[in-house]
């Protein structure tokens, strides 16, 4: 088998054959002709078979490396006159449009920071930082559900800070999915208010129409239609005039937006204690219930523990119970408690704290 018949199965590249293979030190290139005639402009759907120029150099694309090397794809590529986009680079199949790298390292890197931070990533596949959120960006671009607000019932929000706590993320997550489906940049109500906002956009004011001669007066219309007929009553129908009126739009109205709004929709909405979040709730989707996180109720029942625990152990010392005030701080002070781990007076043999049990 030839060296080009094998990296042509081994690529596995749509769309392309491999004319030639080049070993380098540190890398192997691998040039590619395209198998279709017709051009196709990256950015659309539009294709012709009339070209505006020929490239006279090969673009280049960064593959999934080749154990320790790095792979390379190049191809000389024509130009497409696009009646929407202009004169551009035709597009590739196996390249998202603008990358200098294949769909299958894009995925791969994807991946990767999906699962380990952009360090161990920069030094698995050998790129930098910016290259890594690049490829983020595409792939993110290419892939994110456009309807992913469209089925919001229960959602959590929550912020997380970057750069050393001085900048913070707000990420709005979805219950029922299990996954983060917004997010924006900043904290408290303006974030709240920015994601509700693109729940439900405002919708475009129309254009005014123009100006139109006058029309000339024309005969009054028709009477209107009788209104619908229901089966109740003494008789199988009611007589035309006195069933239920049409529920149509009076002239010059339209729907409540409230109505398909998705915000009404939410039926809570979990959180932390800050005061920002629920305050963007209230407004936009008060009838969704808040809940705080389990970690802030806990946190405040150990705090309000801790205040009791205080006070009673003071109350001992002042009233000069010296010895009370002392047993008492050893027993709620130590974690776990002692009769947790065996430790009892009740209890004979009983082992002392972080010793075997009996």
């Amino acid at each position: 088998m030839r060296v080009t018949a094998a990296f042509f199965r081994l690529l596995r590249l749509p769309g392309v054959w491999v004319k030639k293979v080049r070993f380098e030190p540190g890398r192997v290139v691998v040039t590619v002709a395209l198998r279709r005639r017709r051009l196709c402009c990256p950015k659309c759907s539009y294709w012709t078979m009339a070209r505006e120029s020929k490239q006279h150099h090969d673009s280049v694309w960064r593959h999934v490396d080749l154990g320790v090397w790095e792979l390379e794809i190049c191809a000389r590529l024509r130009r497409v006159r696009c009646p929407e986009h202009g004169v551009h680079v035709e597009g590739v199949p196996f390249a998202r449009d603008g990358a200098r790298c294949t769909r299958d390292f894009d995925d791969l890197v994807a991946w990767l920071a999906t699962k380990t931070d952009k360090t161990a990533t920069c030094r698995l596949v050998r790129i930098d930082w910016d290259t890594v959120g690049r490829i983020i960006a595409r792939v993110g671009s290419e892939t994110i559900d456009t309807d992913r607000l469209s089925e919001l019932f229960e959602i959590s929000i929550d912020e997380v800070a970057w750069r050393k706590g001085h900048r913070y993320l707000t990420l709005i997550g979805d219950h029922r999915k299990g996954c983060v489906v917004w997010g924006c940049e900043g904290k408290g109500q303006a974030a709240g208010d920015e994601f509700f906002e693109e729940l439900d956009p405002e919708p475009a004011v129309p254009s005014p129409l123009p100006d139109r001669p006058p029309v000339r007066a024309k005969q009054p219309p028709p009477p209107a239609e009788p209104a619908i007929m229901v089966p109740f009553g003494p008789c199988p129908t009611v007589p035309a005039g006195h069933g239920i009126p049409g529920a149509w739009l009076a002239p010059a109205r339209d729907i409540d937006p409230q109505l398909v709004a998705r915000a009404s929709r939410l039926t809570a909405v979990s959180m932390d204690m800050t005061g920002g979040y629920a305050a963007s709730v209230r407004q936009h989707a008060p009838q969704a219930t808040i809940v705080i996180d389990n970690y802030h109720v806990v946190q405040l029942a150990t705090k309000a523990l801790d205040e009791v625990r205080r006070a009673h152990w003071n109350e001992l010392r002042h009233a000069s119970e010296s010895d009370a005030a002392k047993q008492f701080k050893e027993d709620t002070t130590h974690y776990p408690p002692r009769w947790l781990s065996g430790d009892r007076p009740d209890r004979a043999g009983a082992s002392s704290v972080g010793g075997p049990l009996a």
